[in-house]
């Protein structure tokens, strides 16, 4: 199952660093860079669990789901700090940042003793993006575990007669 974990996991990769590049649009990039995620580990999951060869046992499976899950985390964590500066010198820099951003939410930083001018500053965002990382890479193996765990129980023992005659070209080893 540890093979089958590895390339969910690539294939997460390549979904979280195309994912990761949205959030060079400005603004809303950022804000949906998350919910985006969180739907490629749910697939992932399911990928998993759909995968898995029928003598697997659930924890077999949620140890695969964990490490697909921790392999796209990993990368699209590490592409989305390299991309921070990036994102913030396509803004304009730290003043470019602060202009998109409403009166109501500058004033808000500064009701709260945080200057916004740190927290967009190079190494702010490096910070930031950082701590998302980290994030990151603890979320994304229990939610792809959980959801292998529950897509597994949930196709039950009568969804593995499909591997009676041909398990596909996708199962042919590396």
């Amino acid at each position: 199952m540890v093979h089958i974990g590895v390339r969910v996991g690539l294939l997460g990769a390549l979904g979280t660093l195309v994912i990761a590049f949205l959030s060079l649009v400005p603004v809303v990039g950022t804000c949906l860079v998350w919910m985006f995620n969180v739907l490629l580990w749910v697939g992932l999951g399911v990928l998993v669990a759909y995968w898995r060869s029928p003598e697997a046992e659930e924890s077999h499976v949620a140890l695969a789901g964990a490490l697909a899950g921790g392999i796209a985390a990993l990368v699209g964590g590490l592409v989305g700090i390299l991309l921070a500066p990036i994102a913030l010198a396509l803004v304009g820099g730290t003043a470019g940042a602060l202009r998109l951003l409403p009166p109501f939410l500058l004033e808000a930083y500064r009701s709260a003793g945080i200057a916004p001018e740190v927290v967009f500053s190079p190494t702010g965002m490096l910070l930031i993006m950082s701590f998302s990382c980290g994030l990151q890479v603890l979320l994304a193996p229990a939610t792809t575990a959980f959801v292998a765990v529950v897509a597994d129980r949930w196709w039950g023992e009568d969804a593995w007669d499909l591997w009676e005659e041909e398990p596909g070209p996708y199962m042919l080893e590396w």
